[in-house]
């Protein structure tokens, strides 16, 4: 017979096995934990799925949408010019401009959303960008929600551009309207000018460097946030929303626009009594190459000879007719190829260049290159409806006079003609 454990080593046993049931508890604890982990990076990467084929959607449609635009936009602006007296029809093809020129400013939006349209940063006065995102916001909005407004002309630039204070307005003012949507309420928008000190007393401030500031602010009177949900608003895919309601990334895009621009973002809010969140745009240095070029309101006019490239039937036809109202002698071509024939056979036959970049066997780039070798001072102008390969930065390198986003205005192809031909 076995002897019997004595009650010290019964006790060593049952430490042991309260021991071992610690450990056992601590190691589901931890696969808990690391199930909960896997099922949040999971949730991730579908919305990483998601933003890529957003990337892909939004650079599959941007060029034959805007292509579309652009037939609608010229034939407007062409009947506006025909027919000034009819006041009736003038009124219906000015709010057509309108409406596409919206149109042009939401595909620039989308674009910058999924991250495939990175415009350089320039110097610009953002007062009209945000009176203009205010007029498309009150036509979207339900009137359940009031929007009061205090605009202030800034006496100074930032560095920008209109599509990240659009994105940054959209955003922003999207998140006041889910607060308000169940009640309605009020969204307030401010523009001015501030001074952060060396000695900033503003608890919020204080850490900004010293200098002049353009202040937006965007407020609501909404459902607000408790302080646990405020620490987390700017985080990647954190949202409070329903399933397929979004996607979380709305507030931290627009925290990673602010600090690309090197500014601040901070957000003051109550449960019940809403939220205002302050955004801080530091003064850029005025540099006059830096200036975005607003077009003059009288379209400027030549009759130098173009040679004009696209390989979109309608808008090579609205394009021709606006440069040949503008009195230039244009030559429209719709094949790249026959175009690089034709200039090859007299080079000096044509003053100015205008292409398309996205074209079959041959693009407008290449084309633009092949022109060059052949005549390296002659002055080109791209066009497109979206291109991943080409983009300012990359024009510029490539020796060409201008990049000219479609829809096109009227008044944008003129100043952009004219400077192209008076520069060269």
């Amino acid at each position: 017979m076995a002897d019997t454990p004595t009650y010290d080593e019964f006790q060593k046993r049952i430490e042991a096995l309260e021991k071992a049931e610690t450990t056992l508890k601590k190691n589901e604890k931890k696969v808990k934990q690391a199930g909960f982990e896997k099922r949040k990076l999971e949730n991730q990467l579908q919305q990483v799925y998601k933003m890529e084929a957003m990337d892909t959607f939004a650079g599959g449609i941007a060029h034959d949408f805007n292509n579309i635009l652009a037939v609608i936009l010229g034939n407007a602006e062409i009947a506006i010019d025909d027919d000034p007296d009819w006041e009736q029809v003038q009124c219906s093809l000015q709010e057509i401009r309108k409406v596409c020129l919206r149109a042009k400013a939401l595909v620039k939006g989308i674009l910058a959303f999924s991250r495939q349209d990175r415009q350089a940063l320039k110097s610009i006065r953002i007062t009209s960008i945000i009176k203009e995102s205010i007029k498309f916001l009150r036509s979207s909005i339900p009137s359940t929600i009031d929007i009061h407004h205090q605009i202030s002309n800034l006496s100074f630039p930032i560095l920008s551009n209109p599509v990240h204070i659009n994105q940054v307005m959209m955003n922003l003012c999207a998140n006041a309207f889910q607060a308000m949507q169940e009640e309605g309420g009020v969204l307030t928008i401010s523009l001015n000018e501030v001074m952060v000190e060396q000695d900033e007393k503003d608890r919020l401030r204080r850490n900004m460097r010293p200098g002049q500031y353009a202040h937006l602010s965007v407020g609501d009177t909404g459902c607000g946030m408790d302080p646990k949900i405020q620490k987390r608003i700017f985080d990647p895919y954190f949202t409070t929303k329903s399933s397929g309601e979004g996607t979380g990334m709305g507030l931290a895009l627009v925290h990673g626009i602010i600090k690309n621009h090197g500014g601040e973002i901070f957000v003051k809010s109550e449960l019940n009594k809403g939220s205002v969140f302050d955004v801080y745009f530091p003064r850029a240095e005025i540099k006059p190459a830096d200036m975005v070029v607003i077009p003059s309101e009288t379209s400027p006019t030549g009759s130098e000879r173009i040679l004009l490239i696209d390989d979109e039937e309608p808008v090579i036809r609205v394009t021709d007719k606006i440069l040949k109202n503008l009195g230039y002698d244009v030559t429209p071509v719709q094949n790249s190829q026959e175009a690089l024939t034709l200039f090859r056979s007299d080079p000096d036959q044509f003053d100015l260049v205008i292409t398309d970049t996205t074209m079959p066997k041959m693009t407008g780039v290449e084309l633009s290159e092949a022109l060059m070798t052949l005549r390296a001072d002659l002055p080109i102008i791209l066009c497109t409806g979206y291109s991943e390969k080409i983009s300012q930065k990359k024009a510029d390198a490539l020796g060409v006079k201008g990049l000219l986003m479609k829809p096109i205005t009227k008044s944008e192809m003129a100043t952009m003609v004219r400077q192209a031909l008076d520069t060269s």
